[in-house]
């Protein structure tokens, strides 16, 4: 895929973010800017290695990546949810079978 759909982030993000290394490929992003210079990712990810594509939660403060498992209240993980969707980051398979276990 030539151009990765970057969502509603602020250029330090983007100045920070890889799209391709040598251990994955980003597919798809729907990002979420949260104020604070908190900026929350889900991304579709091939990953090199396995051949396999993934989805990658992450998250960002102050342009810089931060190597923890990110947490959200349910309101603002609808957001990021939400742009995730509309990005384009999970299949319709995958969404058929989210609403099937709602």
């Amino acid at each position: 895929m030539n151009s990765v759909p970057r969502g509603r982030v602020g250029l330090a993000y983007d100045a920070f973010v890889a799209e391709k290394t040598a251990y994955q490929e980003t597919l798809a992003r729907g990002t979420h800017d949260f104020g604070n210079g908190h900026t929350h990712v889900l991304e579709r990810i091939y990953v090199r290695d396995t051949a396999e594509e993934e989805i990658r939660w992450c998250y960002w403060k102050d342009g810089r990546f931060v190597p923890r498992p990110p947490d959200l209240p349910e309101e603002d993980l609808l957001r990021l949810f939400e742009a995730a969707v509309a990005e384009h980051v999970f299949t319709p398979r995958f969404k058929q079978q989210l609403k099937q276990i709602l």
